[in-house]
């Protein structure tokens, strides 16, 4: 990822990302010290779940069980 990239994605997350997520209520963005703290959100969690279930149906068995 080239430098002025890299800087207009992370203009992007400050300025528009964070704070949208924060407005929701998901996580906690402290933008003067650039600090997130995620939220536990149970309609997240629980799509979170779902995909982590969905997801395990087409991976490959690696002989944790």
């Amino acid at each position: 990822m080239q430098s002025t990239e890299r800087d207009r994605l992370l203009m992007q997350l400050h300025h528009f990302q964070l704070p949208k997520l924060a407005d929701y209520g998901l996580i906690e963005y402290n933008s003067s010290l650039q600090l997130i703290s995620y939220i536990e959100e149970p309609r997240v969690e629980a799509l979170l779940q779902s995909e982590s279930i969905a997801g395990n149906g087409d991976k490959k068995d690696n002989g944790d069980d």
